[in-house]
């Protein structure tokens, strides 16, 4: 019996979750079970449960027909409880584990405090911390150190503020308001990411994002060390001085970034300014001092991801060196045979390439075309050189798709452009000269569609890889990190790519 048991506990031991996020069910769960049925069939699926943030009147499950097609976890305060029989779950004020993901929920109601006792002790023993992080409320002061925010956003709740500031999870959810967003990830003063994402209400009358798939790795938040972040929108005070006082929105301004006297612009006090400065080297992200990076990689201090003396550098994924560019395997690519052409130097775009650079860019897209076209596959190429990274390092994102669903490509990105209000331009072939400094640029079968931004704007980091995610319809692969396979694996990808490349690579030519 002790043998089964310790077999049946090793394989409750996941390696990693698909988890489906539906925002509040506003009165239509039989129609919400119905499309998570649908979803949990398609590509995207299977899902090992769906968490929903809230439903407005408890009777609708008890009413319920139909059995939930997936194991149903939802937030409420109310004490009542459900059968396993049904498939529905609440999940309550504090911590739990849900297929081996610790997931921690904080009302609008619940005494911070007590909540940060329960998160005290459970730290105690699961030092890997929290995995997802629910709220009703938005956080407050969740988008300083943000640029061009929409001025739509709510104001958050002081509450919600503290839970994240407190439980540092990976993933933090609210789903009261409803609006759709996604902030760029924060790192907490343990370096840990966090990613805030606002979810809409199901079914909403605008059309907002409802329904958000992850693919959860449970590796304790381990994070790759190129993540675009801002550092904690809550940084700017010591939590525990406010232990056991009621909380209020002016209290929240113990740990909220100030302005004024004592505090910069970052929300950090200045006593420790320089500390942080030495520690995370804060000069190279201030967007009012930051500059342009030309040859070599000094302002990367050395690390940079993708320079080649980097001596952490994954060399299992280079497929080939040029005099100029590399190109190397896509870390959690998108399709196989996701691809990179980088540039050897430390350039930060196109525009800082030598004339031969940009041949030689011009040779290896040249080559990949002719590679892909021989098994019925276009190349989707994008890059985007943005104000608001730390590093940059030229890097053009090489995403073979079937020609069929590559002819579809072009409206895909004019429709989400569109639906997020961004301006761009059309072009029939490349651009001798860049027009601008920080833009984003994909090159389509039918031609180049060039998003010129400014210095203000917040761009969306994944922007291109997000919309072919969901034009393949698996948007859980919207995020490079939940794509991560196994170094053995990655190795045989790379040695796959090389031979079907081999006839094409252009330093196999020069030879």
């Amino acid at each position: 019996l002790k043998g089964m048991e310790e077999k049946l506990e090793v394989e409750e031991k996941l390696e990693s979750v698909k988890i489906l996020v539906s925002g509040n069910a506003t009165g239509k769960v039989v129609q919400l079970f119905e499309k998570v049925a649908t979803l949990n069939k398609s590509k995207a699926g299977p899902f090992h449960f769906l968490i929903v943030l809230g439903i407005d009147d408890l009777s609708e499950i008890a009413a319920l027909k139909i059995r939930a097609p997936i194991p149903v976890h939802f937030i409420s305060k109310d004490p009542e409880d459900f059968s396993s029989e049904d498939n529905i779950f609440r999940i309550g004020t504090g911590i739990q584990v849900i297929s081996s993901a610790t997931v921690a929920f904080c009302s609008d109601e619940d005494d911070p405090d007590m909540f940060n006792d329960k998160l005290q002790r459970w730290q105690k023993n699961h030092p890997e911390g929290i995995d997802i992080l629910l709220t009703e409320s938005w956080p407050l002061s969740m988008t300083t150190h943000l640029k061009d925010v929409p001025s739509d956003l709510p104001e958050g709740s002081a509450t919600s503020a503290l839970a994240a500031h407190r439980s540092r999870p990976r993933y933090h959810l609210a789903g009261k308001e409803n609006i759709y967003y996604e902030r760029l990830p924060y790192a907490n003063s343990d370096r840990r990411i966090t990613r805030f994402l606002g979810i809409a209400h199901a079914f909403n009358n605008e059309k907002q994002k409802s329904l958000y798939a992850m693919n959860l790795k449970l590796d304790g938040g381990k994070e790759a060390s190129n993540t675009v972040s801002t550092e904690s929108p809550y940084i700017g005070g010591d939590v525990k001085n406010v232990k056991k006082q009621k909380v209020t929105e002016d209290r929240f301004a113990a740990i909220a970034p100030q302005k004024g006297s004592g505090y910069n612009r970052w929300g950090l006090a200045e006593s420790t300014i320089s500390q942080v400065e030495k520690e995370h080297d804060v000069e190279k992200y201030r967007p009012q001092t930051r500059k342009r990076r030309g040859r070599g990689n000094e302002k990367s201090g050395g690390a940079c991801w993708f320079c080649l003396e980097n001596p952490n550098l994954e060399q299992h994924l280079i497929t080939s060196v040029g005099d100029h560019v590399y190109t190397a395997l896509a870390k959690g690519g998108l399709v196989p045979n996701h691809s990179l052409i980088v540039a050897v130097e430390h350039h930060g775009s196109v525009s800082e390439m030598s004339p031969d650079g940009k041949k030689e860019i011009n040779f290896y897209k040249s080559a990949l075309d002719n590679c892909f076209s021989q098994i019925g596959e276009k190349i989707i190429y994008f890059e985007s050189n943005l104000p608001n990274l730390r590093t940059q390092h030229l890097h053009i994102q090489v995403v073979p798709l079937k020609e069929k669903l590559a002819g579809k490509a072009m409206k895909a990105f004019e429709e989400e452009a569109s639906r997020r209000k961004m301006k761009f331009q059309k072009f029939e072939k490349p651009m001798k000269q860049l027009p601008c400094p920080f833009y984003f640029s994909v090159e389509l079968p039918e031609g180049i569609l060039f998003f010129e931004i400014d210095t203000e704007d917040s761009f969306p980091v994944d922007f291109g890889r997000q919309v072919l995610a969901y034009l393949m319809n698996e948007p859980e692969r919207a995020g490079w990190r939940e794509c991560v396979v196994s170094e053995a694996k990655e190795t045989e990808i790379a040695g796959n790519f090389k031979k079907l490349f081999a006839p094409f690579d252009p330093l196999k030519q020069k030879q």
